[in-house]
């Protein structure tokens, strides 16, 4: 600061001394008004000069000030669609305390909707989108980099260790830091942080897991229903009003003279569709696989004929 105000009065000295020596000549030829000359001029130019002096110094403090401030971005993440409340209330906390921190300016934020904690960093849109903004914000301003990504906790970066150790990697790679709105510098304190998020999202899975079988034993579907059946009071059973149309489709499938081609033409049916339709059991057996095993039982709707 002191630098500052010293360059700015020399700047001063250097400017309004020609401009004094050249107003004092201007008056010297009336000697009576010379001295009357000075004062007025002398009052003009102070004035004029402490106001510029004093507009070079705020802005050029807050031009230093916008420097010292740390570039940052915000990231945000819901495990599912129904916390769209959850976004606005992450926002709103992180916003806080980044300024109550305080020398921070929020470049960005980036937001993944409905992705859970344990998903990979290749599947969250929002959070490649973020590294490949901080990658070329960093690349055209070398010198004011962004430098923090900030969390609400820790474990909306990811709630498994080993990713969390992935992220903190990559970010650290480009010269980024996690920051969270419950930070503390130690590292134990961070492990811990993360090894808890771990520990919740275990026990999220087996509470997940124990609904699934609840559903399951209950003879409920866990996926979208297939082509043919419909769900009526919460079971699987088959759709009346299409049912001809599967058989007959089915019989063309079982048919080794019928293309492909042809089936998926005639009933207006994708090749995939109709290969993945071949492949599953339900439609000739009535088996409903989850995770590789038989859960329950429907009505087929087409049992092929057996051969003489």
């Amino acid at each position: 600061m002191q630098k500052l105000l010293k360059n700015d009065f020399i700047d001063f000295s250097k400017k309004y001394s020609k401009k004094f020596y050249k107003i004092l000549r201007k008056d010297s030829v009336n000697i009576k008004k010379t001295r009357r000359s000075i004062i007025y001029y002398l009052e003009l130019l102070l004035t004029d000069a402490v106001c510029e002096v004093i507009t070079q110094i705020v802005y050029n403090w807050r031009r230093m000030k916008r420097q010292m401030h740390i570039k940052v971005v915000m990231y945000v993440r819901t495990s599912t669609t129904d916390q769209e409340g959850g976004l606005e209330t992450q926002i709103d906390v992180l916003n806080k305390r980044i300024e109550a921190v305080g020398w921070r300016n929020i470049v960005e934020t980036f937001v993944d909707e409905a992705i859970p904690g344990d998903s990979e960093v290749e599947d969250r849109p929002g959070f490649k989108a973020m590294l490949i903004y901080i990658e070329n914000y960093n690349k055209e301003n070398p010198k004011n980099t962004i430098k923090e990504v900030w969390v609400q906790t820790r474990d909306r970066i990811a709630r498994d260790v080993d990713i969390m150790g992935y992220v903190s990697v990559i970010l650290r790679r480009i010269g980024v830091k996690i920051s969270s709105t419950e930070e503390d510098n130690g590292t134990l304190t961070r492990r811990i942080h993360d090894a808890l998020g771990e520990e919740e999202l275990k026990k999220y899975r087996e509470k997940r897991n124990q609904g699934i079988e609840r559903r399951l034993g209950q003879q409920k579907i866990m996926s979208r229903v297939p082509m043919g059946y419909k769900v009526e009071n919460g079971r699987m059973i088959v759709d009346e009003e299409i049912r001809q149309k599967i058989e007959e489709l089915f019989a063309m499938l079982h048919n080794d003279n019928i293309e492909m081609s042809t089936i998926s033409t005639k009933f207006n049916i994708s090749r995939s569709t109709l290969a993945y339709m071949r492949r599953n059991p339900i439609y000739t057996t009535g088996e409903y696989y989850w995770k590789g095993k038989v859960k329950f039982h429907v009505e087929p709707i087409y049992i092929p004929k057996e051969e003489d």
